[in-house]
């Protein structure tokens, strides 16, 4: 919100003329007057007078983290209105309380350092697991003056034995009711295809019974290759998602659904490709009279493969329908005993126990981490703001645990401490862990005055019970909640859990689950909260909201009814408006796109007078709309809101234009990151994937790393991809990997070479050498693993090349080699970097090798290319593939291909974000902001006049010809295509950071103006402070420039001026002007030299 605020403010601001700078041209700074305020947290250094202040106090990168491993890196940024400033020395010293740091109770004292340094310092000192330690640096300057930072902190991870004591635990599995699939049958009607042999196609299954007793219990599972959907009584039960769903069985609880008196089970299965193909389906009833009925899939069912649209109703006709073939029992080949099921009739487990606390407590810690997810309460309150904690990760390799500070939560005397599991990305039709319940482990620490220590492990003295309100979860489904059932005081002490179970433990191993290591990013939080805006009725108790932004999280809903009320909200990010694709009636929630993924909440309500507020706890949906059915009455707009969930991260960078539709463009850019970055870059928040894809990463990682504090996000997605490597050297082309991940594959160029692309981009802008150091070797395996799988250094095996192009398509020959080229040049400066001498030189001659085979296969003799597309002249460029004689030839064609194509582009992932940036360079800007401006489809700004509030996965996700686009893969909220923003930062504002100087120590500020643009006003807050730049132009010419540069860093000023006779600075002749050096002057170019502080030219 912080961010939106800040760039409402802006663009007051910049719609004003930018006043004439004044100033008497000293050694104070100008004025800036139209970029917008900070957004990073408010402890950022405010100077006063002509001194010095220090703030903004990093540890590892994040603003006071939990879960520090290791001997931390500390940063800190320094500020002052005195141009020039330099950090000449620093002192940083920690200790255990705050107070401590004025007194010699010192953990480290760096002592007096002369050093400019102030990002990446290493702590010293001895320090122990579970303390919150205390840290403030003193900094003195080139002037003289000298500043003390207000106390930060940070709280140490346990060791690597930390969760000694503590176990792994989970529902009481003795003697529960699993129901599994024995007795019951695959079935298929094979006609004249055998298993193995069947097409594509899709079928469908029915078989009716009765019942005449009482019904007490019912419950079925079903499952189905390739994927389907199973109905009971009309009813939509379970569903099973694509490629590779059928090993996780879905169930649910139907015993409000099973009657007396006629049922119907009936499926639909769709077999996606050639193979094999069949359904599985046990339903289990229970009666009042004790006794229970089983009824499986076998040769009594009806099939058929023609399609009718009540096919699922039990009044729907049967003609056309035959006897199936019971193709095999459970346990058969192909299948075998591959199906992991759920149990229908458990809810989320809740586990809890009590413990006595001493007096004296001076603080207390809670490290927690869940197989799936979890919600841990101390004494009623819930421990910390985080959500669907812990996140994903590769969790065969690893599983992070979290660290909370409930010190104000515990209390002497009898305490409690409690969880709920929730089944995440763990369990269901995407995960490869074959897992049917969650489980939770745990350490409280509790440290006590007189330095003793108490721990509460999770063990077997814990309860449980599987009969609480959120009666299913599932993150692509939804959640299910039943307000009857909640357990009023579960987590505080006296509870009354006598029909509670115990618990039982299990292992790492038996779970399927890697090491245990601390949080290594920001936690998912609610970042933001959005009312609706409007909404409308579309049916007797059926109402559709709208937030008026496409957003990724859960509903907040006050709702008021009778108890047993069920209330359903139902997810989507377009309202049908009858075009072509629409799958409803015009103003109803468009959900096509969602494919399998139910996207669907329950409410059961209580019956509370006063209202009932619900927000689910265990999923997350992607949308713009919302659907709330079951009441006689709208709920109150203001009651209905949004939590937007993303990892937590802080905003760096905003921009603010003359332009409304490029302030919508760079809007929506910044909201599909947040919709996208939930504990790992996915590709889309709504629909049945939402996964890492490598590709979509790398490609926007310059992008985001502007927008947002990114480093540790992408630090923790680089373990991602490093612990899914092949065995092969391959990187994958989705991390962390899921069942769903079975189809993708691995060392696909422009997605595996993310797991070398990314490394770097975060070591140029954040300065980090050491996720270079940790994976090099890795990435040496990838290396060669493209060496091994290239042909004469020419490389041909990727299933994407140029993702999405729109009119062209570029052979993936042309794409993969040039990104071999890519990987290897920066190889070469990795190895440079680290001293590999050998490495280096063997890198950049793998480089040669490949640019001499791209150059002979693929440029002419004409000095065109053979694939004359606009993608592969743009890699050709930006990788420097073809001689430096040739370049402007074909910089020449690829202008000339783009005006004749009426200044539309044709590029898809890998050519979009370079394809402005080439244009510039080579002389063609003119064209460059056409594209930009372009407002026709296929354009940047066609989606926003279509109404997005996102990035669209397709340039077609949706036009006025054709309405809907392919609902098989058409996300409105994904964010590749916004990597245009990148350019938008470093060419338009003209903020770009120095390879040479990692981590902003020195920058480039190379503003261009053009396309009609009058005003910018941009800002970007680098780990060394905030830099800003605004122009204000006249006739595409730049007539007033300002910048910041902040203190401890210079910049390099290319400013368009005919000369540096033509150029004041607040009021002055550059010669003048305090701060600056003029370097040079020619072709149209002033070069200036920066020093730190705020700068106001003006251009005659």
């Amino acid at each position: 919100m912080k961010k939106l605020l800040s760039l409402l403010l802006a663009l007051l601001l910049v719609s004003a003329a930018i006043a004439g700078c004044g100033g008497n041209g000293e050694d104070t700074t100008g004025t800036i007057t139209t970029a917008p305020e900070s957004q990073t947290d408010n402890d950022a250094p405010v100077p006063v007078g002509d001194g010095v202040a220090v703030g903004s106090l990093r540890v590892n990168y994040e603003k006071e983290p939990c879960c520090v491993e290791g001997q931390p890196m500390l940063s800190w940024v320094i500020a002052s209105n005195v141009r020039g400033t330099v950090q000449s020395s620093y002192r940083v010293k920690v200790a255990e309380t705050a107070d401590k740091l004025s007194s010699a109770d010192l953990v480290w004292d760096s002592g007096v350092v002369i050093s400019d340094a102030c990002t990446l310092i290493e702590c010293g000192g001895e320090l122990k697991e579970a303390v919150r330690y205390y840290w403030s640096v003193t900094v003195t300057d080139n002037k003289g003056n000298s500043a003390e930072s207000a106390p930060s902190s940070f709280v140490t991870a346990l060791t690597e034995n930390g969760f000694s004591g503590a176990s792994w635990i989970t529902e009481n599995t003795e003697g529960s009711n699993i129901v599994n699939f024995y007795e019951s049958n695959w079935i298929w009607l094979l006609n004249d295809d055998s298993q193995g042999t069947i097409p594509e196609k899709t079928e469908y299954f029915r078989y009716s019974f009765d019942i005449n007793k009482d019904v007490t219990y019912a419950a079925v599972i079903f499952t189905a290759d390739d994927y389907g959907e199973l109905y009971v009584n009309g009813e939509k039960t379970v569903t099973i998602t694509r490629e590779g769903g059928w090993q996780h069985a879905g169930s649910a609880n139907v015993t409000e659904i099973i009657k007396q008196g006629k049922n119907l089970l009936a499926c639909r299965i769709i077999n996606g490709e050639y193979g094999y193909g069949a359904a599985i389906v046990k339903l289990l009833i229970k009666y009042a009279d004790g006794s229970s009925e089983v009824i499986v899939s076998d040769g009594d069912w009806l099939g058929t493969e023609k399609y009718d649209a009540e096919w699922y109703k039990p009044d729907a006709s049967e003609t056309g329908y035959a006897k199936v073939n019971s193709v095999t029992g459970y346990g058969g080949s192909p299948w075998n005993q591959q199906v992991s099921v759920g149990n229908a009739d458990k809810s989320a487990p809740m586990l809890r126990r009590e413990f006595e606390v001493g007096e004296g407590v001076v603080s207390a810690k809670l490290f927690a981490s869940a197989a799936g997810l979890y919600a841990a309460y101390v004494n009623g309150v819930k421990s910390g703001n985080s959500a669907l904690d812990p996140g994903r990760a590769e969790y065969d390799k690893r599983i992070m645990y979290q660290c909370c500070d409930v010190t104000d939560q515990i209390k002497t005397g009898t305490n409690a401490i409690g969880a709920m599991l929730g089944r995440g990305w763990y369990i269901g039709a995407y995960s490869p862990y074959n897992a049917t319940v969650p489980a939770f482990i745990c350490k409280l620490v509790i440290d006590y005055a007189d330095g003793t220590r108490q721990h509460v492990c999770s063990d077997d003295k814990w309860s449980v019970t599987t009969d609480g309100p959120i009666t299913y979860d599932d993150i692509f489904n939804g959640e299910h909640y039943d307000a009857g059932k909640e357990k009023d005081g579960w987590t505080d002490a006296g509870y009354d859990a006598g029909d509670w179970d115990k618990v039982s433990v299990t292992t790492a191993k038996t779970l399927g689950v890697g090491t245990l290591c601390p949080q290594l990013s920001g936690t998912v939080q609610v970042m933001d909260t959005v009312t609706a805006k409007s909404f409308n009725k579309v049916g007797k108790t059926t109402f559709i909201y709208d937030f008026g932004q496409n957003l990724t999280g859960v509903a907040s809903v006050k709702l008021k009814g009778k108890a047993g009320t069920k209330v359903t909200l139902r997810h989507g990010e377009m309202l049908n408006d009858g075009s072509s694709g629409s799958d409803g009636a015009k103003g109803t929630l468009y959900t096509a796109n969602l494919r399998s993924a139910q996207a669907t909440d329950e409410y059961i309500l209580k019956g509370d007078e006063n209202g009932e507020i619900y927000s689910p706890v265990f999923t997350y949906h992607g949308f713009r709309y919302m659907e709330i059915s079951g009441l006689s009455e709208a709920p109150d707009i203001s009651d209905v809101k949004a939590l937007v969930l993303y990892s937590y991260m802080e905003d760096t960078g905003s921009i603010t234009t003359s332009d409304t539709l490029i302030n919508a463009l760079i809007s929506n850019t910044y909201w599909g990151q947040r919709g996208n970055f939930l504990s790992t870059p996915t590709d889309c928040p709504q629909r049945d994937e939402r996964m890492g894809w490598s590709g979509d990463a790398q490609i926007f990682c310059g992008t985001a790393a502007y927008n947002m504090n990114v480093k540790t996000f992408f630090d923790k997605y680089i373990t991602d991809l490093n612990d899914a490597q092949r065995s092969d050297g391959s990187y994958p082309d989705v991390a962390p990997q899921t069942n769903r991940a079975q189809y993708t594959g691995s060392g696909n160029n422009a997605w595996g070479d993310a797991g070398v692309i990314i490394p770097w981009i975060m070591y140029v802008r954040y300065g980090d050498i050491s996720y270079i150091e940790k994976y090099y070797s890795n990435m040496k395996r990838y290396a060669r693993y493209l060496t091994t799988t290239s042909n004469n250094h020419i490389r041909s095996r990727s299933a994407y090349g140029d993702w999405l192009s729109i009119g062209e398509s570029t052979p993936v020959s042309v794409t993969d080699t040039a990104y071999c080229i890519r990987v290897m040049d920066i190889l070469e400066k990795m190895a440079t970097l680290l001293g590999r001498s050998s490495d280096a030189t063997r890198f950049a001659d793998e480089a040669r090798q490949y640019r001499e085979a791209w150059t002979k296969n693929f440029l002419s003799s004409s000095g065109k290319l053979k694939h004359d597309t606009q993608t592969a002249y743009l890699v050709a460029l930006a990788f420097d593939i073809v001689p430096e004689e040739n370049r402007q030839a074909l910089a020449d064609r690829l202008n000339a291909k783009i005006v004749h194509n009426g200044n539309k582009l044709t590029t898809g992932f890998i050519g979009c974000p370079i394809l402005l940036p080439m244009l510039c360079k080579y002389g063609y800007t003119e064209t460059a902001f056409a594209l930009l401006q372009q407002e026709e489809y296929p354009s940047w700004k066609y989606p926003i006049l279509q109404g997005a509030t996102t990035i669209w996965e397709r340039w077609n996700s949706y036009t006025i010809e054709n309405g809907f686009g392919d609902a098989g893969m058409n996300s409105f909220n994904h964010y590749s295509y916004g990597s245009v923003t990148e350019w938008i930062y470093s060419t338009l504002v003209g903020i770009t950071c120095d390879e040479n100087a990692p981590g902003f120590s020195h920058f480039f500020l190379e503003p261009l103006c053009g396309g009609g643009i009058t005003e910018v006003s941009g800002q970007y807050e680098s780990i060394r402070g905030l830099i800003k730049s605004a122009w204000k132009a006249e006739g595409d010419v730049i007539k007033m420039y300002e910048c910041a540069v902040p203190a401890n860093t210079t910049a390099t000023l290319y400013l368009p001026a005919a000369d540096a006779g033509s150029v004041t600075e607040s009021g002055k002749p550059l010669s003048e002007a305090a701060g600056l050096t003029v370097v040079s002057a020619e072709n149209g170019i002033v070069t200036i030299r920066l020093g730190s502080g705020q700068y106001c030219f003006e251009i005659k």
